[in-house]
């Protein structure tokens, strides 16, 4: 199953003309990252904004960014 995801990957990120292999685009995706606060005796649950370089492997991808209960949610 690893190696059809790779493959898929590898294909996804060709068309788009990305260059760098699926290991290297999963690092770049892997620095996205939630945050949480409090103010006011209230927790704010976020996300750090991803990068225009993020986004557009996303969306070479064809995957949508993560959201933040999207992370809260993981089981991984």
């Amino acid at each position: 199953m690893a190696l059809q995801i790779e493959r898929l990957m590898r294909s996804r990120l060709r068309r788009a003309g990305i260059k760098g292999s699926p290991g290297r685009v999963l690092e770049r995706l892997s620095i996205q990252r939630s945050v949480e606060a409090e103010a006011g005796g209230r927790t704010i649950l976020g996300l750090v904004k991803a990068t225009e370089e993020q986004l557009s492997l996303f969306k070479a991808l064809d995957l949508p960014p993560p959201q933040h209960r999207d992370l809260i949610n993981s089981t991984l």
